[in-house]
């Protein structure tokens, strides 16, 4: 069997490295186009390629910028992969967003089309803009259109009850992952990681939230930051703060280490495009994974997930001082009562019993 897998950024995205581990080791003959981006580390392909046995990465060769300036570099990758399609002729397809079935649009023969929904094109814009309704429509038309659907949450998934039937969830949960806790030389912290940006993922409020804890407190608490910082006010706004600790990128197991022995983790998104109000599955999934509370603003949706399992303290985006509030309440909890939350996590959610579910629709 033979399938292409088509995303424009790089192999290691985690859901895609995640889902081609899984083909890999299926034996099937997988064929991953992606592209570089903007920004990011120079992959070397020949290196990677050596980590598999039946996948075979190749990316468009052009660097795909950010903005408005990527549509030129967009419509290139999808010139290309319509000629990979009818070159290789595949049994399936799998494209992780809507517009990349522009490329799908002539010459595929029987080949059967999957859309992985990583980020569906409607959800990325303002919740108020004009163009919703065009793209929304636009994304009616490809779930018509193609054989099967994934998504990754059931809130997802319900924005489509027509493409019920063809749609499954495969949650974009972490694989169990066993180490060794780092020695904690930094006391009671709060731990935020990812890509964080000014004014969107809430990092802002959490230091203004910390700072007003610690001045009604005997013991400070600490803010660890890993991952990449965007926007020059915010970068300042930490610097300024003697509490807030700069950690750089971080490998998946540090960060996990980091995370671990945290007082909590952190997952905030500012509610006005409905991809933020649809975020942080994964960061939720690893805080089952590691038996941590989580502090998660309450407009998203997964952060009812975390009430029902316990360990979520939600607030409101734009509230610090409620936030400050759970920031408190957690300081006074014995962290030992999440314990229970590891063992749910590797019998009900972990990426094992996930990524067998690709075996529905690919067969």
């Amino acid at each position: 069997m033979k399938i292409i897998y088509a995303h424009t950024t790089s192999v290691n995205y985690v859901r895609v490295k995640k889902n081609l581990d899984f083909f890999d080791s299926m034996g099937d003959e997988i064929i991953y186009y992606g592209a570089q981006r903007e920004g990011q580390e120079q992959d070397k392909l020949h290196e990677i390629n050596k980590n598999f046995n039946n996948v075979k990465v190749s990316y468009y060769n052009k660097t795909i910028p950010h903005g408005i300036r990527s549509v030129f570099a967009f419509f290139g990758y999808i010139i290309n992969l319509n000629r990979l399609i009818k070159k290789e002729k595949p049994d399936y397809i799998i494209i992780t967003n809507e517009e990349l079935y522009l490329a799908l649009l002539f010459g595929i023969g029987k080949s059967k089309i999957i859309l992985d929904a990583i980020d569906a094109i409607d959800i990325r814009v303002n919740v108020n803009s004009v163009f919703r309704g065009i793209l929304y429509t636009f994304v009616k038309f490809v779930r018509n259109k193609v054989d099967s659907v994934v998504e990754v949450e059931e809130f997802r998934k319900n924005r489509f009850p027509i493409y019920a039937n063809k749609t499954i969830v495969i949650r974009n949960t972490p694989n169990v992952f066993k180490f060794e806790n780092i020695e904690n030389n930094f006391g009671n912290y709060i731990y935020a990681s990812g890509s964080l940006n000014q004014d969107i993922n809430g990092i802002e409020q959490l230091i203004d939230a910390i700072e007003l804890v610690n001045k009604n407190s005997e013991n400070t608490i600490q803010l660890l930051i890993a991952g990449i910082i965007k926007g020059e006010e915010l970068l300042q706004k930490i610097k300024s703060k003697s509490f807030v600790k700069l950690l750089g990128y971080l490998s998946l197991k540090n960060s996990y280490m980091y995370a671990s022995n945290s007082i909590s983790m952190f997952a905030f998104y500012r509610p006005d495009r409905l991809n933020f109000i649809n975020a942080a599955p994964n960061k939720v999934y690893e805080s089952f994974m590691l038996g941590k509370p989580i502090l998660i603003n309450k407009e998203c949706l997964i952060s009812e997930l975390c009430i029902n399992k316990g360990n979520g303290f939600q607030s409101i985006y734009y509230d610090h001082i409620k936030l400050a509030k759970k920031i408190q309440e957690i300081l006074e909890l014995d962290l030992n009562k999440f314990e229970y939350l590891k063992y749910d996590f590797q019998n009900n959610d972990s990426w094992d019993i996930e990524k067998v579910k690709w075996s529905q629709i690919i067969k």
